[in-house]
């Protein structure tokens, strides 16, 4: 089972973690990245904020972040 972390980096603040919030596990890496796809296709106006930097994702085995 995978789960999304994305690390998104704002200028001031830094880098901060964020597990996905919507409770979603993916039963493949390749169902978990076809949803990380999706999402990320849904973020273009996030490059347009002033304090944004980065944004990293992966998907991640659910055992990794106990």
């Amino acid at each position: 089972m995978f789960k999304i972390l994305m690390v998104i980096c704002l200028v001031g603040v830094g880098c901060e973690p964020y597990y996905e919030t919507d409770g979603i596990t993916y039963a493949t890496e390749k169902a978990c990245w076809i949803a990380l796809d999706r999402k990320m296709e849904m973020l273009p106006e996030l490059g347009r904020e002033p304090a944004f930097q980065s944004i990293t994702a992966a998907c991640i085995p659910v055992d990794a972040n106990s």
